[in-house]
């Protein structure tokens, strides 16, 4: 229970982001420093770039009075912070779009599954530079340099079954006696709307692999926040510049978002 655990549906999701991290350095003209030649490029989230969604439906009473005096207080945490939150309505496709594209972003949606009722799975995907698809190999770029993938945040999505994945096709067809018809043994790679985020860019998603009562996820997601937040930066004292921001991977306590998660559940 005290390991921190992460999943992925195969080697290039890890893989990506990874690189995505290091042409950003590239692109920063920081390829011949030093300091970033031996460094990992692990994707990290600075604090002053977090993006929440807040019971979009209006209709999560008690985690809109639990949650949205924590995500005040957190968000002015430092003078130079000033999280960017939509409460209790439906965020406009921008909103979502510019939050899910910036570098070193949070991104926190908190409400019924995995947000598909503001952001749908098409919408997503649709991060995924369609002038791609012609290309082939994971690391293709654009004619422009840039990846396909156009998601940089890493997201956390606090809602019922957000992470849970199915196969799309008959559950039952192996269960059945074999009649000759094909439709009855279909079956897909299981993916969700966890996986869209992943495969258009994003270097990590937390996500519920069930249901869970709201309390239960209100309870885990304050933990969460503040085991990545608090803990990993001192509440009240300026950071000097040349720290790290904390990272999905590693931070500046060694504590890593994963690590957190296992954290937040005890």
């Amino acid at each position: 229970r005290s390991k921190a655990i992460c999943r992925v549906p195969s080697l290039p999701f890890a893989l990506a982001p990874l690189l995505s991290s290091h042409r950003n350095y590239q692109d920063d003209g920081e390829e011949d420093d030093a300091q970033h030649h031996t460094h990992t490029h692990i994707p990290n989230v600075n604090p002053t770039n977090i993006s929440y969604v807040l019971d979009p439906e209006n209709n999560l009473q008690s985690t809109n009075e639990t949650l949205s005096p924590i995500l005040s207080d957190m968000g002015h945490t430092e003078p130079h912070w000033n999280w960017n939150g939509v409460i209790g309505t439906k965020p406009s496709t921008n909103f979502f779009i510019k939050a899910l594209t910036q570098n070193q972003n949070l991104f926190l949606y908190c409400g019924h599954g995995g947000g598909e009722c503001c952001f749908s799975r098409h919408e997503v995907e649709n991060l995924l530079d369609p002038s791609s698809s012609s290309s082939s190999g994971g690391g293709r770029k654009l004619e422009n340099g840039k990846s396909p993938r156009q998601i940089k945040s890493t997201v956390i999505l606090m809602g019922c079954s957000s992470g849970r994945l199915s196969s799309g096709g008959n559950g039952n067809g192996m269960n059945k006696e074999r009649s000759g018809d094909c439709s009855d043994e279909m079956f897909y790679e299981p993916d969700g709307i966890a996986t869209s985020y992943l495969a258009a860019g994003a270097p990590c998603v937390v996500s519920n692999l069930w249901d869970v009562t709201d309390r239960d996820i209100d309870r885990f997601c304050a933990s969460l926040l503040q085991s990545f937040f608090k803990t990993n930066i001192e509440i009240g004292k300026q950071q000097p510049q040349e720290e790290e921001p904390p990272s999905p991977t590693t931070s500046n306590n060694n504590k890593s978002l994963p690590q957190c998660v296992s954290n937040a559940r005890d």
